[in-house]
């Protein structure tokens, strides 16, 4: 009986485990999926329609989702001057997208 108890305990430890992992390789997923579009969005010079189309099946929601992400957490920003509607990374979207380069090219 105590051996069963154990063992029930060990798997529900394991589960517990890779639960938790599973939900950190998401969030690092989602993560990248942000970085990608920002670093699409600033370095590239595509625009949010152009990602959604090429990059995630015209799944405009989630592009405009991110980029909406993105500037609340002041990664970027749209640089409206002389006319130019350029997207801008911020300090924090830039080292973003240094993590973004420095996972894809493990």
């Amino acid at each position: 009986m105590v051996a069963s108890a154990q063992i029930e305990n060990q798997l529900s430890s394991a589960a517990a485990v890779d639960n938790t992992k599973k939900d950190e390789h998401h969030h690092e997923f989602a993560l990248m999926t942000a970085a990608h579009i920002l670093m699409r969005l600033t370095q590239e010079g595509k625009t949010i329609e152009e990602i959604a189309r090429y990059d995630f099946d015209n799944n405009m929601e989630l592009v405009t989702v991110w980029t909406d992400y993105m500037i609340a957490v002041n990664w970027m920003y749209k640089d409206s001057n002389n006319g130019s509607r350029r997207w801008i990374a911020t300090y924090n979207g830039k080292k973003w997208i240094d993590k973004y380069y420095e996972i894809r090219n493990r």
